[in-house]
């Protein structure tokens, strides 16, 4: 299967938004995105194509010390084939080459794929915000990385 990274542009949003609907409970807006896009000049993004389809995308913002991961995505029929960790290797790809050498996220508490997926992936838990969701009032869990930069 391959599997082309390419930069996320404002031509992707409706495909990314029928992945976002898929996945979350709690999807991001089209304008969200929109703004990311065009007016967040520390935020980057990135789509998963196969076959000229977007089966995944991410997008994250390079700060000061670190780099926060806002969103990470798989369309279902495409999960568990690796897009997901091909995406986040993408993601600390930039990360080296832009020296930031920590990794930031947060996540649901309920998601426990999800942090399975980046503990495997040596994320660790450093803590919680409380009532962080605001669809529902849940926790999230912060999960920090650092990665090795030898």
């Amino acid at each position: 299967m391959e599997i082309t990274i390419d930069l996320m542009d404002k031509k992707d949003i409706e495909e990314v938004m029928e992945i976002e609907r898929e996945v979350f409970g709690d999807p991001w807006s089209k304008s969200a995105f929109i703004s990311e896009l065009e007016k967040n000049p520390h935020a980057i993004y990135f789509t998963a194509i196969k076959e000229r389809k977007i089966i995944g995308y991410t997008g994250f913002w390079i700060l000061n010390d670190y780099i926060h991961i806002t969103n990470l995505a798989v369309s279902p029929e495409y999960q568990k084939q690796g897009i997901a960790s091909l995406l986040l290797k993408n993601i600390e790809n930039t990360a080296g080459m832009s020296r930031k050498y920590n990794l930031y996220l947060e996540v649901r508490k309920s998601n426990d794929n999800a942090i399975k997926f980046y503990k495997k992936r040596n994320f660790e838990i450093i803590d919680c915000k409380k009532n962080y969701y605001e669809n529902n009032n849940e926790d999230a869990l912060i999960m920090w990385k650092v990665i090795n930069n030898e």
